[in-house]
């Protein structure tokens, strides 16, 4: 069985391939296991302030409690709480690499960094990465189906797009399986039913701790149909090279690329309006700061709690936004 090796975030997962090993989401590892309680509560225990970021705690308390022994720890535009998780992570001797994406976009640090990692993992050369490029590009062909029929037939839900798309994080640890798995899944639709609602919406911002977010906008008569975030991990723009595709991978830098794929997705799919997770507070409120001035469509924001839940006030403020948006239309 292949080494796992965990990745705080989106980040150049070719290079672990070609190393030999498979990479694990530690986000979607997190937010997805029966005992996600018990990584927060474990985090907590180990030193982690109560009031620190969920996500944190979750994917420190996911790395031990899972018993994952090495890490790449990707810093970018909001992540400067990573800084504690590597040295809380060495600590207790898990081997921690970093990978961080340049602000400034520059491809040739990019570069420095995706071959600084790649020795650090044991690859010589950089050369086969291309292969890898297509090997996973061939997957993401796929993930780029649904999420072009989520919108374009009405046949996926908000929730299959959210998770079929996600999970070109890491492939779910086996591209072949998870390669059959979207095949079923396109296959499938073929037999499916349109779903009614009118109402079109986008959730932009953060990936949502709780995704009953997708089951409360439904039953109040809208649906997502676009899901920014999870988008952006299957790689949606042409590239030339695995260096080029990265540059051109939206959330690490400025928040002005963001703002401009969010607005030809608007104007593609044809929004009617947006919803706004927040669940990194810090970076999470200036953002919306700027999507608010930045995006001439209606925004509802949120912000997530420890919970897991939607509280009942968030759930009330959809119904109202959805309602709202509803009577525009009619």
């Amino acid at each position: 069985m292949a080494e796992r090796i965990g990745i705080t975030a989106m980040m150049p997962v070719e290079i672990i391939f070609e190393a030999g090993a498979v990479p694990l989401d530690l986000h979607n590892f997190f937010l997805t296991h029966p005992d996600r309680f018990n990584f927060v509560q474990r985090a907590e225990m180990d030193g982690y302030p109560h009031d620190a970021g969920i996500i944190d705690k979750g994917i420190y308390g996911a790395v031990m409690e899972g018993k994952i022994d090495k890490v790449v720890v990707v810093f970018q535009q909001d992540s400067l709480n990573h800084y504690t998780l590597v040295e809380l992570l060495r600590h207790q001797g898990v081997e921690v690499y970093t990978f961080v994406f340049p602000n400034d976009r520059d491809r040739s640090l990019l570069d420095i960094q995706m071959r600084k990692l790649a020795m650090a993992l044991g690859v010589a050369k950089l050369d086969n990465l291309d292969y890898w490029k297509f090997r996973l590009g061939e997957v993401r062909q796929l993930a780029h189906k649904i999420d072009q029929l989520t919108w374009s037939t009405n046949l996926v839900s908000g929730y299959e797009n959210h998770k079929y798309l996600l999970s070109t994080a890491d492939f779910e640890g086996d591209v072949d399986i998870y390669m059959n798995k979207l095949y079923n899944f396109i296959d499938e639709l073929r037999r499916a039913k349109e779903f009614p609602q009118k109402i079109r919406l986008g959730l932009v911002g953060d990936i949502p701790i709780c995704t009953e977010i997708y089951k409360v906008v439904e039953r109040c008569g809208a649906r997502i149909v676009f899901n920014e975030v999870q988008r952006q991990y299957t790689m949606p723009f042409p590239s030339d090279d695995v260096v080029d595709q990265y540059i051109k991978f939206t959330i690490p830098y400025s928040i002005d690329r963001r703002v401009e794929d969010i607005k030809q997705s608007i104007q593609e799919r044809k929004l009617h309006g947006l919803i706004h997770c927040i669940n990194t507070p810090r970076s999470g409120f200036v953002r919306d700061i700027i999507f608010r001035s930045k995006l001439d469509i209606p925004i509802f924001s949120y912000e997530e709690n420890d919970n897991f839940a939607l509280g009942v006030r968030t759930v009330m403020g959809i119904a109202d936004f959805i309602k709202r948006l509803s009577d525009k239309v009619a």
